[in-house]
């Protein structure tokens, strides 16, 4: 017999990096982060990391809380199709060193 726990509070919650700044994966240039953002904030420009230096930038109309959920359902479902969930499972990484910050407003 065997029983599976249910969710605490710490499967629900990413890490969000609410910095001022972050540096472009590429060229390696500082960028400033002139506005605050929560994740209620809608119509927005995200980042996401992963700890392989990758970056994945998206936009969304959503609320961030619910497009990073999003995110992070299509990589535990391992949708392939998919560019994060399909970098995700190639490089062995897990939902839980997903990261994201909010860059800009659209």
């Amino acid at each position: 017999m065997a029983y599976k726990r249910n969710k605490n509070l710490k499967d629900l919650l990413v890490r969000a990096d609410i910095g001022n700044s972050f540096t472009h994966p590429h060229t390696g240039k500082n960028i400033s982060i002139n506005k605050y953002y929560t994740c209620e904030s809608r119509y927005v420009v995200y980042l996401n990391k992963c700890p392989s230096g990758l970056a994945y930038v998206g936009e969304t109309t959503q609320n961030v809380k619910e497009r990073i959920k999003q995110h992070k359902s299509n990589i535990r479902c391992k949708l392939l199709h998919l560019p994060i969930p399909a970098h995700f499972h190639e490089m062995k990484h897990t939902v839980s060193q997903l990261r994201y910050q909010v860059i800009d407003n659209v």
